[in-house]
This record gives structure tokens, C-alpha cells and sequence, in this order.
């Protein structure tokens, strides 16, 4: 398959458990899946600062990219609420996830909406931080 991902599918408790291993560092049900190191460079903006994000740039401003997720880079820039270190992905035919580590929180969205997947993605993610009651305060700035 040499579109990268296109047509590949899962099932909502295979995301749920691969999702899990994520927040749980790379582990699941006590065996280690991926290394400390790989998990960092899935999950760190690996964009050079002179990629430029124009309005087109689907994961949209205060995100970077990792080798496999968007990256929230800084909070307050996003159209909906993320953490800074917050990483997701979305299909293009509108299954999105995200892991938000300082919220100790992951969402699997499961959809076939192509031409409704931004607005829909937008629309959970203010759902479910508006629906979060045991908020933590960000971590002090170094």
C-alpha cells in the first residue's frame, strides 16, 4: 500500500489500547512496545523553523509536527483548547485521536465525514475540555 495509511482501518478498542501504550509511555499490559526514545520523536515537533504554516497547515497555528503526530507547541494559539505537548492525528476521512499528557487524557473519535472533519474535530475537542471537571494547573514556566 503505497499511500502511507490510505484504506488501512481498526477498530475503536485496537486505537483505545494502542492509545493507552502511548500514555503509558510505550507500554501495555506490562511488556514495552516502544522505546522512551521513540515515543520522544513521535511526539516532539521535529519541524524546522522555516517550514511556513499557511492557513492550509491542517494541524492548524501553535502546532508542529513529530514523526507521526501534531504537536502542541504552545497554548492559547489553538482554535480549541490544548495542552503544550498535546499530540494528535486525524484520517482524511475524519477519525482523529489525541493524547493530552498534563491532562492524563486520550480521545478516539470515530467518523467518515471527509468534508466535515475540521469542524467536527474543533467542535469535540472543545467538548470533551469543556466536560473535564478535575483540571490541573500548568506546570511553572523554567
Amino acid at each position: 500500500m503505497e499511500s502511507g495509511g490510505g484504506g488501512l482501518m481498526s477498530t475503536a478498542p485496537d486505537y483505545v489500547r494502542f492509545l493507552q501504550m502511548l500514555r503509558n509511555g510505550g507500554q501495555l499490559d506490562g511488556q514495552r512496545l516502544l522505546s522512551p526514545a521513540t515515543l520522544y520523536y513521535m511526539t516532539t515537533d521535529r519541524l524546522s523553523p522555516a517550514v511556513v504554516k499557511t492557513p492550509r497547515y491542517l494541524p492548524g497555528p501553535a502546532c508542529g509536527f513529530g514523526l507521526g503526530f501534531a504537536v502542541g507547541t504552545s497554548a492559547g494559539e489553538a482554535a480549541y483548547p490544548a495542552s503544550p505537548g498535546a499530540y494528535c492525528w486525524g484520517s482524511a476521512g475524519g477519525t482523529c485521536l489525541w493524547v493530552d499528557p498534563a491532562s492524563d487524557l486520550f480521545v478516539v473519535f470515530m467518523m467518515q465525514t471527509p468534508r466535515q472533519r475540521v469542524p467536527y474535530r474543533s467542535l469535540l475537542r472543545n467538548m470533551v475540555y469543556g466536560a473535564v471537571t478535575d483540571v490541573k494547573p500548568p506546570a511553572a514556566p523554567r
